[in-house]
């Protein structure tokens, strides 16, 4: 059975941290910093990105890190583990 990942952003709203899922388009591409709130579309730009997979969360940016190698413009070819959960607690 394939796995399930979820994207959310997680940010600071009234003093609080908490994770918002990420707003998607109609063609299933991610809106850039829109969230969902209540069902509805608030733009965030601050916060950051992570995956919800089997109970862990996976910072965005780290898997972005190491997928791309500095000086090319492509990703690598091999498939790399994903990291432990970092700073998305």
């Amino acid at each position: 059975m394939p796995s399930k990942f979820t994207l959310y952003k997680h940010l600071k709203i009234s003093g609080k941290w908490r994770y918002f899922r990420a707003a998607v388009a109609i063609n299933n591409k991610v809106k850039p910093h829109i969230i969902l709130i209540d069902g509805k579309e608030e733009e965030h730009k601050d916060g950051s990105y992570c995956v919800r997979n089997a109970g862990k969360w996976i910072d965005v940016a780290t898997i972005q890190r190491k997928l791309f190698v500095p000086g090319q413009s492509s990703p690598r070819s091999q498939a790399l583990p994903f990291p432990p959960p970092m700073s998305c607690r």
